[in-house]
């Protein structure tokens, strides 16, 4: 007769159990750990001892790679408008307070009142006359409004509306200065600051080759009396914020002032052709203004 022998697990339950070490058939001894000895008598090298030189032709072909990765970056940032390093060199040089003097002066020939000059200048309040009032989305329905030309001003200011070129009173008031009955097409003025010489403004395009516009940039191109031309010479930028005073209308001679503008223009045409790359080609350009420069600015 058969020993009886309990069952490991009772009927209806499933709870752990341990079982005797004479039920199970085979028995564990205790073993040395083989690896750990191996590891421990034969230490591992260090990735220093471990040299592992590359063969003169994978270096070639590492290096042909890194070649080939510059070559394609710099195409495609060429391609890319507005990406050139020294694209902003020998630029005028244009700030936010060209922009304010133009504005505020722009306001005062056209009858729009400053109230009051807040935050040490940076802000103007002014009122709109009725003709203008609800015609600007920045203004909302307001018709006296603190304006500013000063960024950072306006960060800190949330009263006063930043006024540049996104903002529709802003260009209404660049295209009040463009319309024929302005009458600013011609202008005489005193600028101590000149060179004697002649100026001429242009505006110079390029395009992508598929046709379509990339980029322009304004270009002022100098001629001085002793035969040098500079491109946006220091001179102008200073005077398009110093406040000046009309003069009399000089006496030029129209032939040789005939000569002075196709020799700036072929220059402004060198400028355009060297602006241009594999993807950049050249657009056109357009004349904005032209001036004779002495003391005085015509």
């Amino acid at each position: 007769i058969a020993p009886a022998i309990a069952r490991i697990l009772r009927a209806s339950d499933f709870s752990p159990h341990v079982a005797p070490r004479w039920l199970v058939p085979t028995t564990s001894e205790p073993q040395p750990t083989g690896i750990t000895q191996f590891i421990s008598k034969r230490p591992l090298r260090s990735s220093a001892e471990m040299k592992i030189a590359p063969t003169q032709s994978q270096i070639e072909a590492a290096l042909s790679r890194a070649q080939d990765a510059r070559r394609i970056q710099d195409e495609i940032f060429e391609y890319v408008s507005g990406y050139d390093p020294a694209a902003l060199e020998g630029t005028m040089g244009f700030t936010m307070q060209h922009v304010g003097v133009f504005v505020w002066g722009m306001m005062s020939i056209l009858g729009i009142p400053v109230e009051r000059t807040l935050y040490g200048g940076t802000v103007k309040e002014i009122r709109l006359p009725e003709s203008l009032r609800g015609r600007f989305p920045e203004f909302g329905g307001r018709w006296v409004v603190r304006v500013t030309t000063d960024r950072r001003t306006a960060q800190r200011r949330r009263d006063a509306v930043l006024l540049d070129f996104e903002t529709p009173f802003f260009r209404y008031l660049i295209e009040c200065a463009k319309r024929q009955e302005f009458d600013g097409l011609y202008a005489s003025t005193q600028f101590a600051g000149a060179r004697k010489g002649t100026l001429v403004a242009f505006i110079l395009r390029w395009q992508n080759d598929q046709g379509d516009p990339l980029t322009e940039e304004f270009v002022s191109v100098f001629l001085s009396e002793g035969g040098d031309v500079t491109k946006n010479p220091e001179f102008f930028t200073e005077w398009l914020v110093t406040s000046v005073f009309s003069n009399d209308v000089p006496r030029i001679d129209r032939i040789s002032r005939s000569n002075i503008y196709r020799r700036l223009l072929e220059h402004a045409h060198r400028i355009l052709a060297e602006g241009s790359t594999r993807f950049k080609h050249p657009n056109g350009l357009v004349e904005i203004a032209a001036s004779d420069c002495d003391r005085r600015m015509h």
